[in-house]
């Protein structure tokens, strides 16, 4: 993604997302739900597409990345900026 390579922050984003072994596991369904539920720009999808809009780089990445979550226990929305996996 061109649109990130100017970034070194974004680079690092980009290739924790590829080495996180999910991304085969995302559908169009599951992001247009994450979209409608944290009010994501729009934009990011197109047509049944996930659309890279430059505007919105970083929301896409971290979309991505699972960074938006919700608590179970409030049902609170949150975006995070650093998670630790729980087996």
């Amino acid at each position: 993604m061109t649109a990130c390579q100017s970034n070194l922050n974004m680079m690092r984003k980009l290739q924790r997302i590829v080495e996180s072994g999910y991304l085969e596991h995302l559908s169009i369904d599951k992001i247009e739900k994450l979209v409608k539920e944290f009010k994501l720009a729009p934009t990011v999808i197109s047509e049944g597409k996930l659309y890279f809009d430059p505007d919105n780089r970083w929301q896409i990445l971290k979309m991505l990345d699972d960074d938006y979550l919700r608590s179970g226990m409030t049902e609170r929305r949150y975006e995070v900026n650093s998670k630790v996996t729980i087996a």
